[in-house]
């Protein structure tokens, strides 16, 4: 697991996400998109160096790879069911910016829910023999009393080859753990 504590940082997001994956293969981001990201790094808010940073990222993963990306807490403050794919396996690059640039972080992290919903997604995806990578890129920890890293352990038993990668913007001690266990057991 990556932790970025600056914007500088944020290039370690690039890295992870293009030196790790196999042509072809399925690589399904999940950006946090919780009000914690208008948190500031160095003045600048979370979500927008996230946000340069995944679009710039779109243009370094291989072009053989399929790429989707989802979203959690961007249309209610309240919900633990904030979860959204915006781009399917496979969207081009440019709808990915788009949505991507369109975020507007808002409310809680289920980080729990979207695992769920984004192991989904991968397992199934087809072709299923070509490796499946779940990215997510969060700054905080599961506010939905939940347990993400249960849900990540049990990602290796879906029938697909399967990967989690986390990466963490600015985070304390106790989501560093959370995030650490997530990537550890998927």
């Amino acid at each position: 697991m990556k932790i970025l504590r600056s914007a500088l940082a944020a290039t370690a997001l690039t890295a992870l996400a293009t030196s790790g994956f196999a042509a072809p293969s399925d690589i399904l981001f999940v950006l946090d998109g919780s009000g914690s990201m208008w948190g500031q790094i160095q003045g600048e808010a979370k979500i927008a160096t996230a946000k340069t940073t995944m679009v710039q990222l779109m243009d370094d993963v291989p072009t053989e790879a399929r790429v989707g990306l989802m979203t959690y807490g961007t249309t209610s403050k309240t919900s633990c069911t904030d979860v959204s794919v915006l781009n399917t396996l496979g969207s081009s690059r440019d709808d990915i910016k788009t949505s991507i640039n369109g975020l507007k972080p808002l409310g809680k992290t289920p980080i729990q829910r979207s695992l769920i919903e984004g192991i989904a997604v991968l397992s199934k995806a087809e072709p299923s023999d070509v490796q499946k990578s779940l990215v997510l890129v969060s700054d905080g920890i599961e506010t939905c009393d939940g347990d993400p890293c249960a849900v990540a352990a049990s990602s290796q038993f879906v029938g697909v080859d399967m990967k989690i990668h986390v990466v963490g913007f600015n985070v304390d001690a106790e989501a560093r753990a959370q995030l650490e266990c997530i990537a550890d057991k998927g």
